[in-house]
């Protein structure tokens, strides 16, 4: 859009510089005042039109900057996420591994009082007999 109306400006500014130029073709000899005054002023809307463009750039190269920056903090922020996401993913593991610990002791406490409990029941089948 913006490069459209710095095109079209350039355009405006090539037949208005073409037709001063023309003028100043149709009258031969030395440039009068009037002519010098055109030429000036015509190299001046040049200039107008190529600080604009240099402006309107610079617009564009701030923006793609803020643009750039905005990228780079979201890339910090998901940077962040992960390691905060990895952390709590070992902690959790961490915290698994001792419950499987506590659960295997509880199992093998369990299975020694059912030997035991099943060494008591056999002697007393024993004796019964």
């Amino acid at each position: 859009m913006r490069s459209a109306t710095v095109n079209k400006t350039s355009v405006k500014l090539s037949i208005l510089h073409k037709g001063r130029r023309r003028h100043l073709e149709r009258q031969p000899g030395k440039k009068s005042h009037k002519e010098r005054i055109i030429t000036a002023e015509t190299r001046l809307d040049v200039l107008e039109a190529s600080v604009e463009e240099l402006y309107q750039g610079q617009q564009r190269l701030l923006g793609v900057e803020s643009s750039q920056k905005e990228v780079e903090s979201r890339i910090e922020k998901v940077d962040s996420l992960i390691d905060q996401l990895t952390e709590d993913t070992k902690n959790s593991v961490r915290h698994l591994h001792e419950v499987v610990a506590e659960l295997t002791a509880k199992v093998a406490r369990v299975e020694i009082k059912r030997g035991t409990a099943a060494e008591n029941v056999g002697e007393r089948k024993k004796t019964a007999d």
